[in-house]
């Protein structure tokens, strides 16, 4: 869960909203993305989860869905629909894991799930994403297609592979691959950019009876 949450929220704040492009080019894509998200303060989408654990005997392969939001600064909510029921929620210091099934949450600081510097730079400076990335694309027929390698890779992050449809430049859907050959892959459907999100949403008060357990770190 640590790898999957980390590493798809770079993704899905780097990518969530792209302006029209007359060419692919990535230095001006990226020029593009950076005036794009400091006009936008929230994002709303639904999801799809494929995951496929080729490290596990016999192979494991499951598929969720459910719906994502995110809000400046730092806060941010998953919540996957039954039969998993799961949710990840944090108000940008805290995070929240929350198992409705199990009626446990795990309670941490957000800063153990999510790269500081990395946080900043999504938030506050595209650019700066190539000092964690190199940056490799792509024309497909309907999509441009960025590859990212971390520069310094490690064993939860061997490739992220993002798609933007070309007609209206957004995201449609990105995998993520470990050194392990493991992967996700998310597709993303009814984007909104800008809608009205409470702070609330990104709280949790969990219910009685719900088991509560304080991460390490």
């Amino acid at each position: 869960m640590k790898f999957f949450f980390k590493n798809i929220i770079f993704c899905l704040i780097f990518f969530c909203w792209l302006s029209p492009v007359l060419a692919f080019n990535i230095s001006e894509l990226i020029a593009r993305l950076e005036t794009q998200c400091a006009s936008l303060n929230t994002v709303q989408m639904d999801f799809v989860q494929k995951t496929k654990v080729i490290t596990a005997r016999p192979l494991r392969e499951k598929e969720f869905q459910g719906v994502m939001y995110l809000k400046r600064p730092g806060k941010i909510r998953w919540d996957y629909k039954p039969p998993k029921d799961y949710h990840i929620i944090s108000d940008g210091e805290k995070i929240w894991f929350y198992d409705k099934k199990t009626k446990q949450v795990m309670v941490g600081k957000l800063e153990a799930y999510l790269d500081k510097n990395l946080i900043s730079s999504l938030f506050l400076n595209i650019k700066n994403i190539k000092k964690f990335f190199y940056i490799n694309g792509e024309e497909e027929k309907d999509c441009f297609k960025l590859t990212l390698t971390p520069h310094e890779p490690r064993p939860q992050l061997g490739e992220i592979v993002v798609w933007v449809k070309k007609k209206q430049l957004q995201i449609i859907k990105i995998q993520l691959t470990d050194l392990y050959g493991n992967v996700n892959i998310l597709n993303f459907t009814k984007i909104i950019p800008n809608p009205v999100l409470k702070d609330s949403l990104f709280n949790l008060q969990p219910p009685p009876g719900v088991e509560k357990i304080r991460l390490p770190f």
